[in-house]
């Protein structure tokens, strides 16, 4: 039987409500921070103490254990707080002769200490709910919950604080994150044996024995959050902010973690959004597809007689909650769910997850109830066996709700803003802004932050930890970074062996400046290529930013290094093997990015580039030296974009986009580009060259569809009515790696196709376990299954298949070889695949057809592709 959550008590602050922020979408690199970092780390770091108590908080009635309890000392300014199962550890050098135990919905109880120095106290705490009355369960028929639950639906709009036109409010929000459960083996690791030595001083840490939660990060801060209907807008604004990390030095995890602009979780949504994953709601309007329901019995919530409804997934693998709704009998508003995620869930390094969420009418004259008070605790797994697990707790109160009085819309034009004197606040400051009391391990954490943070080994494990998160970055000294290492090597036909290095700055640098730098060089053309790109940031209010960058470096027409993205295996894979349509690049770019409005981004690019084909394209000439670098032609250019971003969360990294989770309006983006060819250098391809335009759009929509998962599709298209040389003409990127990219046409060739105008769509439907969950064995498995599908339909006008026809081909005289891209025509090109993810967890294998232009007797029509996926 899953843990119910503690009911509410009578004791309701109507001038202070209190609320926990969400954290829905943690980055991947961060979450695998915390546990690289957590699995060095003791749970059992040892201390010296007078006096040590342990017990178990447990319901007197159903004997299970209750979490979030609080443990005094009668009399003392000592206490903590229990864990997910009812089990706490009291410790400290004076002792008093009781306990004073209490929890939400349950009656406070005091219990008789001795002055023995190591006791345990385990104690049974008394529910204060009331039974109103006894509820007659039919044996036959649909249970009377279901009816309930139709009645909440006809009221949603009514008690939905999302539907006031306006609110803000002010919150404090607190975060800690901590490891337990190291085995024993890893207490003998050099780090820990260093970790206990080092902090041995520190008096509440002495029992050898018992297994304590050692907190390795904890923040507070204090914000005010609007929000306006009516067009939909968010705005934080960051009063203070204080936070101490022990190994975690991830700048966007702080930012993620401590900023409340992804607001909080509301479960009169569809959608619950967690760690990137999305979860059904129990009061969603599809929920009898996904839960069952059971009307227990009714009870008084504070001020509130309810009905007690028991709620369970229809199908335990599914990503959904089990848990008990207390709706109010005469409104049918929420007013307290104790939700529970176990480790059962198709959701990978996550145990349980517990959310407790109490709301509260704003007034006599509002409808509207608004979250009092959630807590979420989060129990990662561990890694594997016999490693450590990892516990975040995350509690938000807010005061002074404003319903109703909408900000104006120029307001919202900066998402986030950050007082000057945020980082500005003593512990008295603190103290007084705290709405619960800090347990003994929150108060000891910042202590031992520090402490260990020190210690050389740890130093050392958390420089290793950074090089993996980082991809391949490596911390010189504050502020420089050298990297990424993945890139140091790579073999290719024209360079041979391709050594690069690199650095780039961190926030340790500047806030505001961003350069990043490298240098290659190949052992065969004995050519150093070089990079360098510098971005500033003068105002986040709205967001601005300027560019510079400047490389020269080896390409290949119909693999740019530019449309690969951010695929860094593909990326790599390309650099090896015989590089066909290679051509040297110096490429010289300035942009100027600015925010009009927090949902629409421009940007303007100034770019010259200068092209040295290494394939032969002047048929008057003759290349006698391979090694010769043919006569390069130039292409000054200006491009203005705009991009669309509804639903945006705001974020405090630039380079970031997310958008809210159950959100699906589309992001449209639109681009035009004009330049002009140097022809005097193209020799007998001069005709008609000289200024070009380029027109490109996209569209990118997410669609969901519930029990049968989500569909992300894109539409993409082109135009250009001008005469263009191939280095320019858009060749459309193929795959011949064994890596899966979802931006490629994975079965088509390099500079296979081409197009002055064309229109694509995309699209990638995942079941997540909707397939798997329903299997047996495979359920335990977490396999996740999907769909994918591209369909490409494009041309060349005649004027530039008779140009690309006069480039020389298939020459055993020339260093690279240039295969010439067809047009389409009026056959479509289209593949289409289907796979399997989360294989070990972070694998995913994708079988692709090809069921279009097969004629040719190099084309594959089948393949199976791989890629690296970590995800939950």
């Amino acid at each position: 039987m899953a843990y119910k959550f503690p009911s509410n008590n009578y004791l309701i602050n109507h001038q202070r409500l209190t609320i926990t922020f969400q954290v829905i979408s943690i980055n991947q690199k961060v979450y695998s921070s915390i546990f690289l970092v957590c699995f060095f780390i003791n749970s059992s770091l040892f201390a010296q103490d007078n006096y040590l108590i342990t017990g178990k908080i447990t319901d007197a009635q159903t004997g299970e254990g209750i979490p979030f309890a609080t443990i005094a000392l009668k009399g003392k300014p000592i206490g903590t707080q229990s864990d997910f199962d009812g089990n706490y550890r009291l410790s400290g050098q004076d002792i008093t002769d009781s306990l004073l135990v209490s929890s939400i919905g349950y009656n406070t109880k005091s219990k008789p200490l001795t002055t023995e120095h190591q006791q345990i106290a385990n104690i049974q705490l008394s529910a204060t709910t009331q039974q109103l009355r006894e509820v007659v369960v039919r044996a036959r028929g649909q249970d009377p919950a279901y009816r309930i639950m139709r009645r909440v639906d006809e009221h949603r709009e009514r008690n939905n604080f999302a539907e006031l036109k306006a609110y803000q409010w002010e919150a404090y929000n607190r975060i800690s994150i901590s490891v337990q459960n190291l085995s024993e083996k890893f207490k003998q690791k050099k780090i820990i044996r260093d970790i206990y030595e080092k902090i041995t001083q520190i008096e509440a840490m002495r029992d050898k024995n018992a297994n304590v939660v050692i907190p390795i990060y904890s923040s507070e801060s204090i914000s005010t959050v609007y929000f306006r209907k009516d067009p939909t807008r968010m705005k934080e604004v960051i009063q203070k902010n204080y936070a101490k990390g022990l190994g975690i030095t991830n700048d966007d995890f702080v930012a993620q973690l401590t900023a409340s602009g992804y607001n909080t979780i509301n479960f009169y949504q569809d959608w619950i959004g967690l760690f990137r994953k999305e979860f059904m709601s129990p009061l969603a309007k599809g929920g009898p597809s996904f839960y069952t329901y059971f009307l227990r019995d009714t009870a008084q919530i504070g001020l509130h007689p309810c009905y007690q409804i028991d709620f369970d997934p229809r199908n335990s693998h599914d990503l959904s909650f089990r848990g008990t709704l207390y709706i109010d009998t005469t409104s049918y508003a929420l007013v307290q769910i104790d939700a529970t995620v176990d480790k059962t869930a198709n959701i990978n390094f996550i145990d349980k997850i517990q959310i407790q969420q109490e709301y509260e009418q704003l007034g006599k004259n509002e409808d509207t109830w608004v979250p009092e008070k959630t807590r979420m605790v989060v129990d990662a797994s561990e890694l594997f066996d016999k490693s450590t697990g990892v516990v975040i707790g995350l509690t938000i109160s807010l005061k002074d709700v404003l319903p109703n009085q909408p900000k104006a819309l120029t307001f919202f034009n900066t998402p986030i803003d950050v007082t000057a004197d945020s980082k500005v606040a003593d512990e008295t400051f603190w103290r007084s802004q705290r709405q619960e009391k800090m347990t003994q391990d929150e108060q000891l954490s910042f202590a031992l932050i520090d402490t260990v943070s020190q210690v050389p080994s740890f130093k050392r494990m958390t420089r290793v930890v950074d090089f993996f998160v980082n991809g391949g970055y490596t911390h010189l000294f504050n502020g420089l970074d050298y990297g990424s290492t993945f890139s140091s090597y790579a073999y290719n036909s024209i360079e041979h062996n391709r050594l690069w290095t690199g650095v780039r700055t961190s926030p340790g640098f500047s806030k505001k400046w961003f350069l990043k730098a490298y240098l290659a060089y190949g052992t065969r053309d004995k050519i150093m290529k070089r990079g360098l790109d510098i971005t500033f940031v003068p105002s986040t209010a709205p967001l601005t930013r300027l560019g510079l960058k400047t490389d020269f470096d080896i390409d290949q027409i119909g693999i740019r290094q530019a449309d690969i993205g951010d695929n860094p295996l593909f990326q790599l894979a390309s650099r090896f093997g015989k590089l066909n349509g290679a051509y040297y690049q110096r490429d010289i770019q300035f942009f100027f990015q600015r925010d009009f409005f927090q949902r629409l981004t421009s940007t303007l690019t100034l770019r010259h580039r200068q092209f040295y084909p290494l394939y032969y394209f002047n048929v008057d000439e003759f290349w006698e030296d391979r090694f010769s670098i043919l006569t390069p032609f130039r292409a000054p250019e200006a491009s203005v974009s705009l991009r669309y971003i509804p639903n945006r969360i705001p974020t405090r990294n630039p380079n970031r986009i997310r958008s809210r989770a159950g959100k699906s309006a589309p992001i449209i983006g639109i681009n035009y580009t004009f330049g002009h060819v140097n022809d005097k250098e193209l020799g007998p391809l001069e005709e008609n060259l000289g200024d070009y335009h380029i027109i490109k759009a996209d569209f990118s929509h997410v669609l969901r569809f519930g029990l049968f998962g989500k569909t992300e599709y894109t539409i993409e298209g082109l135009y250009t009515p001008s005469l263009l040389p191939v280095n320019l003409l858009n060749v459309h990127l193929g795959n011949e790696t064994f890596v899966y990219a979802k931006n490629a046409f994975n079965l088509m060739n390099y500079s296979e196709f081409a197009s002055d105008r064309y229109v694509s769509l995309s699209f990638h439907h995942s079941f997540e376990g909707l397939l798997t969950n329903r299997i047996p064995l495979l359920d335990r498995w977490k396999l996740r299954t999907f769909a994918v599908g591209k369909i490409l339909l494009g041309s060349l006008r005649k004027d530039n298949e008779e140009l690309l026809s006069k480039y020389f081909v298939d020459s055993e005289l020339y260093l690279s070889q240039l295969y010439l891209p067809k047009s389409i025509g009026n056959i479509p090109y289209v593949e289409v695949g289907y796979g399997v993810d989360n294989i070990f967890r972070f694998l995913r294998v994708v079988a692709v057809h090809r069921l279009s232009h097969l004629s040719r007797p190099d084309i594959r029509s089948f393949g199976i592709r791989a890629a690296v996926h970590l995800s939950l």
